[in-house]
Formats: structure tokens, C-alpha cells, sequence
């Protein structure tokens, strides 16, 4: 890999940012999360992130190798209890899906444990 590797992870109060240059620097960032939008708050990190570089925002996401996105939006929701209500389609014959998820598993951490 010859560019930048940037990891983006976008919380209830922060967007926190990692990013590798491709001579192997590691930089970190971070700034709040734009709730009502939050693509907004990622651009803006990226935007620091470019800043800190010397590049432009066009140039930094032009020689991305790697850009990785998550977020703990789902997980605060359920948390918290606050989401639209919603419901859950499966595949006939698999009604016991949700179920399933309670099953235990000897290696939790492991995803290639069977």
C-alpha cells in the first residue's frame, strides 16, 4: 500500500479518527459528532486530519488506500432505548433467528471459532 489508511469511528458525543501515512506515522483525531448529520462531522474530521498533513481534503481522499467507517449509533440506540420501533424479516423457515443470538459461544472474540 502506497497511500493513506484512514479508520473513522463515529460515537454519540465524539468522531474519532486514525490515520497512517504511507510512510508509517499514525496520527489521531478527534471532533464531535454532528447528530442531525453525520457525515458532516466526518468530513470535518478528515478535513483536520488533511490539515495536519499538509494536503488538501480532495488530495488526502484521492491517495486513500483504505478508508474504514464505524459507528456506535446503533449500539447507543439500543442502549438507550430511543430508536424508531422497527421490526425483523427473516427468511421462512428461520423465525427463531432472534433466538439464536442468545446461543453460547465458547469463543466469543474469536470470529473464526465455528
Amino acid at each position: 500500500m502506497n497511500g493513506y489508511r484512514v479508520g473513522v469511528d463515529v460515537g454519540g458525543t465524539f468522531t474519532d479518527l486514525i490515520c497512517v501515512t504511507p510512510a508509517g506515522e499514525v496520527l489521531l483525531d478527534k471532533t464531535p459528532t454532528t447528530l442531525e448529520d453525520q457525515s458532516v462531522g466526518v468530513m470535518n474530521g478528515l478535513a483536520q486530519l488533511a490539515e495536519h498533513l499538509e494536503l488538501s481534503l480532495g488530495d488526502l481522499c484521492g491517495q486513500l488506500d483504505v478508508l474504514v467507517h464505524g459507528t456506535t449509533t446503533a449500539d447507543n440506540t439500543m442502549i438507550e432505548m430511543d430508536g424508531a420501533p422497527v421490526g425483523l424479516l427473516v427468511t421462512e423457515g428461520h423465525r427463531d433467528e432472534i433466538e439464536l443470538r442468545r446461543v453460547h459461544k465458547e469463543e466469543i472474540w474469536d470470529p473464526s471459532y465455528p
